[in-house]
């Protein structure tokens, strides 16, 4: 036994375990998407990811959908996250344009820090992210609560949101 009560063979067992999820990822290369550093993108279906090259962990969260969202051409749109180990998962709004069949990915646009992604869609040329988020003044041990769209289009190339219309 170990101070925190975990018998060693469990380590092993991790090990392995990551070993096999590796299998069932595929790599999306991402280039100047924070900050003008290039990272790599590990997702799966069960939303798993592991990356050795950084203590920040990118990935995609949940699926991405196809259209065109202003850039003339097909448009992979998804959430994307990153978690540097601390108790926040920070998640991003990300187009990947279609370019001699590879996809390249835009800027990113923040969304929010734990927040709660509910879907998201592609209709009459824009993005449409759906997610649940906290008021300001709640802390982040609330569950998120308030329901945010935020629609997003190509504009020369950058992912732009689109104004929020006046009511």
């Amino acid at each position: 036994m170990t101070r925190h009560g975990y018998k060693r063979p469990h380590y092993y067992l991790a090990a392995f375990a990551i070993l096999v999820v590796l299998t069932a990822i595929y790599v999306i290369n991402l280039t100047d998407i924070f900050g003008g550093r290039s990272d790599q993108v590990y997702s799966s279906t069960d939303k798993t990811s592991f990356s050795t090259s950084t203590s920040t962990v990118t990935k995609v969260f949940g699926r991405s959908v196809y259209g065109d969202i202003g850039a003339g051409a097909d448009t992979m749109i998804s959430f994307v996250t990153q978690d540097s180990g601390g108790s926040g998962t920070f998640f991003y709004a990300v187009a990947f344009v279609k370019n001699n069949d590879q996809y390249t990915n835009t800027n990113s646009i923040f969304l929010g820090d734990r927040i709660a992604p509910q879907g998201i869609s592609i209709s009459n040329g824009h993005a449409e992210f759906n997610y649940c988020d906290r008021r300001p003044e709640e802390p982040f041990t609330t569950a998120p609560s308030v329901c945010i769209t935020k629609n997003f289009y190509i504009n020369n190339g950058v992912l732009e949101e689109l104004p929020t219309p006046s009511i």
